[in-house]
């Protein structure tokens, strides 16, 4: 059978799961669906799914389209899901560990509390999208378009952002610490509480164009004014 159609079993049997299981069994924790898949399914249309929970480590999916899909909890890691289309997704603590990501559009995605530590997604989309208290550390984000993105409490540790697009990002709390920033692009960002004074990159004319707060860490000599 192949993959498209397994995927599109589970999620027929994971709403049934989900009808039939009592109040009582899911209360005790004894529902637990969590099913798995690999292999190769690039360009398939998954759009609307539900696939909360689903095991994808290491599968292919370039160029698939998950628009409106339930991920939440997904495991990704190691995937392939270049040119692959998340928007509207939710991928609430979903794990892209190592995922290639290049290319992708999550524009109005949820990815708030996800882990994509190491993940490629250079040029990727995720305009107007959810990623609070998600982990970037040591992603590529290179040249990625994530205007209007609300990151609070996010981390970029180590992250490459060179050239990406934060403008009117909502960034408070985020952690830029040994990030490269240079050529982002601040216009408007709220980086109140943010820490990007071991970032790399950040000069006086991004943190002009930007607001914040007292407690913004900056590099030595640099100022931010404050958010209105």
């Amino acid at each position: 059978m192949r993959l498209a159609a397994r995927l599109a079993a589970a999620a027929l049997a994971t709403t049934v799961a989900l009808w039939g299981a009592s109040a009582w069994a899911q209360r005790a924790g004894m529902v637990r669906l969590e099913p798995a898949y690999g292999g190769v399914c690039e360009a398939c249309d998954l759009s609307g799914r539900l696939l909360a929970g689903a095991r994808i480590v290491n599968g292919v999916f370039a160029r698939a389209n998950f628009t409106n899909a339930v991920m939440v909890r997904v495991d990704g890691s190691g995937a392939v899901f270049e040119g692959a289309n998340f928007a509207r997704a939710d991928l609430t603590d979903a794990r892209l560990i190592d995922a290639k990501c290049d290319d992708a559009q999550f524009p109005e995605a949820i990815l708030n509390s996800a882990d994509a530590s190491r993940a490629e997604l250079s040029r990727a989309n995720l305009t107007e999208a959810q990623a609070n208290d998600a982990a970037f550390d040591q992603a590529n984000l290179s040249r990625a378009v994530m205007t209007a993105l609300s990151a609070e409490d996010a981390s970029f540790l180590g992250a490459n952002l060179r050239g990406a697009s934060l403008a009117r990002a909502q960034l408070q709390n985020a952690d830029f610490a040994g990030a490269d920033v240079t050529g982002v692009n601040f216009s408007r960002a709220n980086l109140s509480g943010a820490n990007l004074a071991n970032a790399r990159g950040v000069t006086q004319a991004q943190m002009r164009a930007a607001c914040g707060d007292r407690d913004t860490r900056l590099p030595r000599g640099l100022r931010i004014a404050l958010c209105r």
